[in-house]
Parts: structure tokens; C-alpha cells; sequence
């Protein structure tokens, strides 16, 4: 693959992760504004507000196609839906149709997210960051 297919695939791959992160962005913005039916349960108003805009802007960030910030996103959203997992199995928290699409899209986020750090080739700040004895890794 030439380095311009290589990057339209990337920009694919970006802005289909955009769309997912927004996605699940404007589902928690639903639920943190109260939009949601009354008997959901989920985390406090406030924590569904601040994730769905971390989600906004996470999936803004996702076009810059930098790997350290591709790298943070896929860690923070397994740390989402590890969370979320607890709290359902916890009780304190349902398995709804909101849960659900946020969910799905959070998976197929996380797998854009992962081919995109496969797909991002290394820059030299990352290699310059790295310790000579990982750097042969």
C-alpha cells in the first residue's frame, strides 16, 4: 500500500471513529441532561455530562491521527466500558437501549482505535521518547 492510500484509509478510519466517539458523546449528553427516561439508572447527571463532552472532544482529537492521543483514547474508552461493566454487574447501573448503542458504538470506537495505532507509523518524538531497549521491540 502507497503512503497516499495509506493515508486515505487512515482518514477513513479517523472519521469513523469521529462519528462513534460523537455518537456516544451525544448519548451521555442525553442522559446528563435528563432526556432520559426518569427510571434509568445511571452514574450522577454531572459524570454523564463531563464524559459525553470528553467523548465530543475525544472524537475531534481522534482527526489529528496523532498516536499518543489515538493511544489515550483507546485506554480511556476500555476504561469507560470497564466501568461501566462493574457497575452493571455492581447493580448500579441498567442494560437499556441507550446503554446498549453507546456501548456498541464504544466497541467499534475502540476497534477504529486500534487499527489507527497500527495504521499511525511511529513519530520521531515517540522513538526519541522511547528507551533505546524498547525501541528494537
Amino acid at each position: 500500500m502507497n503512503t497516499a492510500q495509506q493515508q486515505s484509509s487512515l482518514g477513513a478510519l479517523a472519521r469513523a471513529g469521529t462519528a462513534l466517539a460523537w455518537l456516544t458523546g451525544v448519548i451521555y449528553l442525553i442522559i446528563g441532561t435528563g432526556m432520559a427516561p426518569d427510571d434509568l439508572d445511571s452514574p450522577p447527571q454531572a459524570v454523564m455530562l463531563v464524559a459525553g463532552l470528553a467523548y465530543i472532544v475525544g472524537g475531534w482529537l481522534i482527526r489529528r491521527l496523532n498516536r499518543r492521543l489515538v493511544r489515550a483514547g483507546a485506554v480511556a474508552n476500555a476504561l469507560v466500558m470497564v466501568v461501566y461493566m462493574v457497575l452493571l454487574l455492581a447493580g448500579r447501573s441498567d442494560l437499556e437501549i441507550y446503554a446498549a448503542v453507546s456501548k456498541l458504538a464504544q466497541i467499534g470506537l475502540e476497534i477504529v482505535l486500534i487499527a489507527l495505532l497500527y495504521g499511525l507509523t511511529r513519530t520521531a518524538a515517540d522513538v526519541v521518547s522511547t528507551p533505546a531497549s524498547q525501541q528494537a521491540r
